[in-house]
């Protein structure tokens, strides 16, 4: 009968990762961030804000529709002859 074999044991081998080279990233910092984040007015929008920016949206769409359209137009005219 064969001799039972000893289990063996792994060898940590993450320890020579701890001290991989970054190529000149710096590691994260823990420090406290609190004083650089944006800070967000709270309540309603501006209703005269967002109309204004609607119809600018929407007068935009027009020209776009309005160019295409004469584009197909145009196109059409040259297929039919």
């Amino acid at each position: 009968m064969p001799a039972a074999s000893k289990p063996t044991t792994k060898k940590d081998t993450n320890t020579k990762r701890k001290n991989v080279p970054t190529n000149g990233a710096t590691p994260l910092d823990s420090t406290d961030t609190s004083d650089k984040v944006a800070s967000f007015s709270g309540g309603k929008p501006d209703k005269q804000k967002y109309d204004e920016e609607q119809s600018r949206v929407k007068a935009e769409i027009d020209s776009l529709q309005a160019k295409l359209v004469s584009c197909l137009f145009a196109y059409w005219y040259t297929i039919r002859g």
